[in-house]
């Protein structure tokens, strides 16, 4: 080939690659365009369409099959747990074929399981409007069922649940402590240092007894109540619950009953926080051995927690809560301050940590504290029947100031360690037993909180 030959081809070649960037360059631009006029979620549906219908006509019309192929794939998208991404494109769908009746189903469905009905219900409307417009053999009866039962759950519904639980406990102790029944006693102790001021009218030999006998047993617990929830999505969304339990034992002289009465309120703030305040009152009466009295409890509790959903299924919540305890002639005031996350990892397994400071101030006697409470676990569904989790729990307590046996102020450190096996016994999960083996290991200075304890509980629910 000659030069001149040569020259002129290259100049064809870079004048078809010049044309190819600048129509590359148009419409990247076009497309910039269409997706600065894409209206946010708050804009009316209305508008949507209007803002889109210039846009819109550049893009290649959608089959049925391509529509039904990129809802499959959006569908994929969640159950693997990107539900931000699913939300995406499902956004996108709809902009892209505003007119599908699917999409903006599924759009709203998401919407719904993020817990923002307030965005899902004008989608529902728009879709079911459509419907009304097309001719009945566009029209799907299916479609139409699924968009009533989905604004049945965005609507203002009281709910009200019955429900009765029963579990039985084997363990080596009816109370919360376990430890012997000697308990040794320091050397320049309170009690120490009044026998040595007694002389001889006081010999208690570095030990003392308390005479409380074998406390193993088992135990019942019966729980009946109610619920009763109005459920709104724009609104706070208060739930009256009623509880009344009591305890039977294997042995006299040990036992509780008592009613608690609780209010919840939530209330979702913006896309990605809630707050749920809460408000309790409890009564009970226990007893804890022949020889001591029966004791006579009331305690009223108040909270308030903060929840930041970090993704549809996964949140983050910190909150404050104080209660007032009174129990015979003694007072006692406790503050917590909590940070808890909850997360579902997949479809199936669900995981949750928290933890709980906690400053109790006591009086008439009685000990104040400081504690730290730390909790982690997970479940399982092992088949839509039978599911299964585990849990540690890790608790300390220190005193403020020493007990008459103690020369120094004492702590308790707790273990706890949990696993569950149960099984639901109706379609609906309205019932269920759960079985499950708990060790709890206590580490202190003070005998009676020195101990391992083993149980066993078997857990029964039915909801009415």
């Amino acid at each position: 080939m000659k030069d001149g030959e040569l020259y002129f081809v290259r100049a064809i070649i870079s004048s078809l690659f010049i044309s190819a960037c600048y129509y590359l360059a148009i419409g990247m631009m076009a497309l910039t365009s269409y997706a600065a006029c894409a209206a946010p979620d708050s804009q009316s549906l209305e508008e949507h369409k209007n803002t889109h219908s210039h846009a819109i006509t550049h893009v290649p019309a959608l089959s049925d099959e391509d529509i039904l192929s990129y809802a499959a794939m959006i569908r994929r998208v969640s159950d693997k747990g990107a539900d931000d991404a699913a939300l995406s494109l499902a956004k996108r769908g709809t902009e892209l074929v505003p007119e599908s009746v699917l999409l903006r189903i599924i759009l709203a469905k998401l919407y719904i399981d993020a817990r923002q009905c307030r965005r899902a219900v004008p989608h529902l409307t728009y879709a079911h409007d459509i419907m009304n417009r097309q001719s009945e053999r566009f029209a799907n009866s299916r479609h139409r069922q699924v968009i009533d039962r989905l604004r049945k759950l965005c609507a203002s519904t009281i709910q009200n649940v019955a429900f009765m639980s029963m579990k039985g406990q084997r363990s080596s102790s009816l109370l919360d402590r376990l430890g012997g029944d000697i308990v040794p006693i320091d050397k320049g102790s309170l009690f120490d240092r009044y026998c040595q001021a007694l002389g001889s009218l006081c010999a208690h030999h570095g030990h003392a007894d308390l005479k409380q006998g074998d406390r193993g047993g088992t135990s019942i617990w019966l729980h009946v109540g109610t619920m009763s929830r109005i459920r709104s999505y724009d609104v706070w969304t208060p739930t009256l619950r009623t509880h009344i339990f009591h305890k039977l034992n294997s042995k006299p002289h040990y036992g509780l009953r008592g009613a608690k009465i609780q209010l919840d309120m939530k209330r979702r703030v913006g896309d990605k926080k809630r707050f749920d305040a809460s408000l309790s009152a409890q009564s009970a009466i226990a007893q804890q051995g022949a020889e001591r009295p029966k004791q006579a409890h009331e305690a009223w509790r108040m909270g308030l927690t903060l929840r930041h959903f970090m993704t549809q299924k996964t949140n983050i919540g910190t909150g404050i809560a104080h209660m007032r305890i009174q129990q015979n002639m003694r007072h006692s005031k406790r503050f917590e301050t909590r940070l808890e996350i909850a997360t579902k990892v997949t479809n199936y397994l669900q995981a949750e940590a928290s933890v709980i400071w906690t400053r109790t101030l006591r009086k008439s006697g009685a000990l104040s504290s400081l504690g730290r409470d730390v909790h982690c676990g997970v479940s399982l569904d092992l088949t839509p029947w039978i599911f299964t989790g585990s849990s540690i729990r890790q608790t300390k307590t220190e005193f403020a100031r020493p007990l008459a046996y103690l020369r120094e102020a004492h702590q308790v450190s707790r273990r706890e360690f949990a696993t569950n096996i149960g099984v639901h016994l109706t379609k609906d999960k309205t019932s269920l037993i759960d079985l499950h083996f708990v060790r709890t290991k206590s580490v202190s200075h003070y005998s009676p909180d020195h101990f391992t304890n083993d149980a066993v509980i078997i857990y029964f629910q039915h909801i009415f």
